[in-house]
């Protein structure tokens, strides 16, 4: 449930905290491989841009802004054992529940979410991303705000909906930047483990997309948003979500007919959703989903998260897309139109365009 499908109220300004701690990060790397950039205060300063100068093969790497510095204290982490010592991440998490036994699950799933990702695709992050979760509705309001107050967060500019999150007797999720949220009415309890967890690898999904594109504060490029297109934003959680439930991106033909009706039948286009900017109905979930499948399929599960890197490059939607799947959204989008209502095309499509 979904990090674009629900309002989950964004905060106004940067996150200085997050920021400093990136900041902070960078400087203490630079000064175990001896390039003086000064004292690790979390300020960027010239000094913190000249030592960064001096790390080599940093093409991959974002430009370096106080944004971005997040984004080099990953990288020379996952390049350097030595230097993950100085990821915020590398302190427990925030956890935040009821009882001690909901944090305890909060806990447990946390660890098999993030062993998913670095065992599956190699992926660990730097940032920090607190839990939140309760079965009712009114505890999470309190909850974000003492979380974003005590991270220096300005003010949210909207109102959570956690009567959407409680709605129904499913566990309902939602994510934004730095924080996941789970809401489980009835109770949680060890037996419903296995509804958690496929839930929170989805919102844990943003979370990387968030920290591979250095989308905190939210970005803007003219009159578009950085961070996009929702129909990519959602549809890649889908696919990882469904990787974990099922230990295969693999499927039979029934599976992917299945996968595929889902989108024939609806009739809203890619197009649709970018200019709705949501994705926030099964109709739309089901074209998200197989429209993200198709990708992957045909370039790999971590070609999606690549175009998010590219993102946080500077690069603008239509050229991260094509680094990552070797062409413009506009291509796909018409590739997709066929590939959607033709089984064979679907078929054909992972193994062609190879």
């Amino acid at each position: 449930m979904r990090a674009v499908a629900l309002a989950l109220g964004l905060w106004l300004g940067a996150g200085p905290l997050i920021a400093q701690e990136g900041v902070a990060c960078l400087q203490n790397q630079l000064n175990i491989l001896g390039f003086e950039p000064g004292a690790a205060d979390g300020t960027m300063r010239p000094p913190v841009r000249d030592a960064a100068k001096n790390v080599q093969d940093t093409s991959e790497f974002p430009p370096l802004q106080r944004r971005t510095a997040m984004s080099w204290c990953r990288d020379l982490g996952m390049r350097d054992p030595q230097l993950r010592a100085f990821w915020p991440s590398d302190i427990p998490p925030e956890i935040i529940a009821p009882s001690s036994e909901e944090r305890a699950i909060l806990t447990e799933t946390d660890t098999v979410v993030r062993a998913f990702f670095r065992d599956t695709y190699g992926i660990e992050l730097a940032t920090r991303v607190a839990l939140i979760g309760a079965g009712t509705p009114a505890f999470f309001e309190p909850a974000i705000d003492d979380l974003l107050r005590a991270r220096g967060r300005g003010s949210r500019s909207r109102v959570l909906d956690a009567g959407r999150l409680c709605q129904g007797a499913k566990i309902g999720g939602a994510a934004n930047r730095g924080y996941m949220m789970f809401c489980w009415p009835g109770g949680m309890e060890r037996d419903r483990l296995t509804q958690l967890r496929p839930i929170a690898v989805h919102e844990y999904t943003h979370q990387v997309q968030y920290a591979f594109a250095a989308d905190d504060p939210p970005q803007r490029v003219g009159e578009e948003w950085v961070f996009g297109p929702d129909w990519m934003v959602e549809g890649l959680a889908e696919v990882v979500e469904w990787q974990f439930k099922t230990g295969s991106l693999e499927t039979d033909g029934t599976a992917l007919f299945d996968l595929q009706s889902r989108a024939r039948r609806s009739r809203l286009t890619l197009a649709d959703l970018d200019a709705t900017g949501s994705v926030d109905s099964p109709e739309a979930y089901g074209v998200a989903r197989f429209a993200a499948y198709m990708l992957v399929q045909a370039h790999g599960t971590n070609a999606g998260f690549e175009y998010f890197r590219g993102l946080g490059r500077g690069l603008s939607r239509q050229d991260a897309f094509i680094a990552a799947f070797d062409m413009g959204v506009q291509e796909f989008m018409q590739d997709f139109e066929e590939v959607r209502r033709d089984y064979g095309a679907a078929r054909r499509y992972g193994r062609t365009a190879e």
